[in-house]
């Protein structure tokens, strides 16, 4: 399975990208940190994009994109039980055996964008604290078996961004 994951920056035009970047090396997903939040929701005609199902859509910081033509390859399961966050998203994502359709190997993909929680009412986050999204994962629940962890994680120093 090949994964591409890039920040967007919240733009438009590196959103596309991105997923254009995904279609030609052939990536079955692509994971997108800061994608593009604008009016209307991104679509893209060779992906699928999948969002974390709460928090309002300016606050959302990640989306996986599932490539159109695997849907009937891959069983994909949202695993909101592990982890139901604005900044961070996990799939299951199955191999199936053709013929029978049961599930054969599970792959999971966690997609974070780690920073600093935004203040605000939203019931994820605790008001009067400030805090890491990573802070907010239970990993030990979401780290079991085969795990892809990727994202944009704010690993800020001075020996590579001097500001």
């Amino acid at each position: 399975m090949l994964v591409v994951q890039h920040n967007c920056r919240k733009a438009y035009a590196i959103t596309i990208a991105a997923l254009e970047t995904g279609l030609a090396l052939k990536a079955e997903i692509v994971c997108l940190q800061e994608p593009y939040i604008g009016v209307n929701n991104i679509t893209h005609g060779g992906y699928i994009i999948l969002w974390p199902e709460i928090g309002i859509r300016e606050k959302k910081r990640v989306a996986i994109a599932i490539r159109k033509d695997l849907l009937n390859s891959l069983i994909i399961e949202p695993r909101t039980d592990l982890i139901n966050h604005p900044y961070a998203l996990a799939l299951d994502v199955w191999d199936i055996h053709h013929k029978t359709r049961t599930k054969i190997r599970r792959t999971r993909l966690i997609n974070i964008y780690d920073n600093i929680i935004d203040t605000g009412p939203e019931d994820w986050q605790v008001i009067g604290r400030t805090r890491r999204a990573i802070e907010d994962i239970n990993w030990q629940a979401a780290l079991g078996g085969r795990v892809v962890l990727l994202g944009d994680f704010n690993a800020h120093s001075p020996l590579w961004d001097p500001r």
